[in-house]
């Protein structure tokens, strides 16, 4: 757990989590965090950011987070939830 919260970019989807409930798509998320992450000038540059951020997502970060139990990530519907032990992941970046 404490390797898959290591990343800075996979603290961050913890967080957009944390503050929402439901299901959110693989391409919303990366939106998200090129928002966050980037500060984009323009909406082009926020659209590319996303793009490359979605590519990461799907083969590096969301199945990692998968794999720990915090992400329940549907790959059909490209779609992410909160996983089993999502309340584990908020408890221990709290701690630190």
């Amino acid at each position: 757990m404490f390797d898959c919260l290591a990343d800075a970019r996979r603290r961050r989807l913890v967080d957009i989590f944390e503050k929402g409930t439901g299901s959110k798509t693989v391409e919303e998320l990366a939106r998200e965090l090129a928002e966050r992450e980037d500060r984009p000038t323009a909406e082009k540059d926020v659209d590319d950011a996303a793009a490359d951020i979605a590519t990461m997502l799907r083969h590096v970060h969301l199945p990692k987070l998968n794999d720990a139990g915090v992400f329940d990530v549907d790959r059909p519907s490209r779609t992410v939830r909160r996983g089993d032990r999502f309340d584990v992941a908020t408890a221990l970046l709290e701690q630190v």
